[in-house]
């Protein structure tokens, strides 16, 4: 199942990428937005930061020694 999911994810990615590399923004307001692939990547490490930071939240603020009820 996880194994589905993460090539579910890169089939994902591959479309987006595929998809701005052959429909370019052109009305793109900054300089960055006619990077190819540019939201995606943006998107993705947006995600895996959020996703790193609640597991460093978790681990310091919830996380207790083993014998912390004893």
């Amino acid at each position: 199942m996880k194994r589905a999911l993460v090539v579910l994810l890169y089939l994902s990615f591959a479309s987006v990428l595929f998809l701005d590399l052959f429909f370019p923004n052109h009305h793109a307001y900054f300089l960055w937005h006619r990077i190819p692939g540019y939201e995606g990547l943006l998107g993705l490490g947006g995600c895996a930061g959020m996703i790193y930071l609640t597991h460093l939240l978790g681990e310091k603020l919830l996380h207790r020694r083993e014998d912390y009820y004893d």
